[in-house]
């Protein structure tokens, strides 16, 4: 396989996309709470209302198929307030249905510790399993990574992640036990500016 091509997702991509995402994450321990039964589709759904416009959403295309996609939130562009809240709830609650309260929770304790400072913040990167093992994700995020002037934060679900992550230069800040979801939050630090 050549390597893939990396850009940013257009509307068209999107169905691909959240389809890529669900197949990678469908039994990522980030979705473990949800019945084995019902997990695959209550995750493409959630995939779904994701990319529903509140992410930077970039792709890694071989022709017309979508292999991997990484979502991606800006610095200063999390919505907070009571109207975001209601909206962010009732997608939880149509996609996880009665789930959606383990969701939430494990979204509270994970969002507290994120860091007070300007910085990107990596939602989710994943890669359909077809396309796993061939360097995709790494190239969704070195495409990222390679236009961001800010530091970025991230928490990663499994040590296979975080291993990729360091490698790309994050560090670990700190490790959630008490949650659904073991994670690991990492930061990488602002580049250097060469001025």
């Amino acid at each position: 396989m050549t390597a893939p091509l990396v850009r940013p997702a257009r509307p068209s991509d999107l169905p691909g996309a959240a389809e890529a995402l669900a197949d990678a994450f469908t039994d990522d321990p980030t979705f473990a709470f949800l019945p084995s039964g019902e997990r695959a589709r209550r995750v493409r759904a959630y995939m779904d209302h994701e990319l529903d416009g509140a992410w930077t959403v970039d792709v890694a295309v071989d022709g017309t198929t979508v292999l991997g996609a990484g979502l991606w939130q800006p610095p200063g562009s999390h919505v907070d307030g009571i109207a975001a809240a209601a909206r962010h709830l009732a997608g939880l609650w149509s996609t996880l249905g009665s789930h959606a309260v383990t969701m939430l929770r494990v979204e509270r304790e994970l969002t507290r510790h994120r860091p007070p400072v300007p910085h990107w913040f990596l939602g989710y990167v994943g890669v359909s399993s077809a396309a796993q093992g061939r360097g995709v994700g790494r190239a969704l995020l070195e495409y990222r990574l390679g236009t961001v002037a800010e530091p970025v934060y991230l928490e990663a679900a499994t040590e296979r992640a975080a291993a990729l992550y360091r490698r790309l230069g994050f560090v670990d800040m700190c490790r959630f036990t008490g949650t659904q979801m073991p994670a690991v939050g990492m930061w990488r630090p602002a580049p250097l500016r060469q001025d």
